[in-house]
């Protein structure tokens, strides 16, 4: 999963999010989250 972690802390729906995740929408229109095809370490940068 692809995540942002650097952005201020933003009230959603009553509830601090301090992480943004990533993901596009499919041909039907699902969620599809954002990721990597290779293992990487928790917090890497690239």
């Amino acid at each position: 999963m692809l995540c942002v972690c650097n952005f201020a802390p933003k009230n959603v729906a009553g509830i601090t999010s301090e992480v943004l995740v990533t993901g596009v929408y499919d041909d039907t229109n699902k969620v599809v989250l954002a990721g990597s095809d290779h293992p990487l370490p928790n917090g890497s940068l690239s």
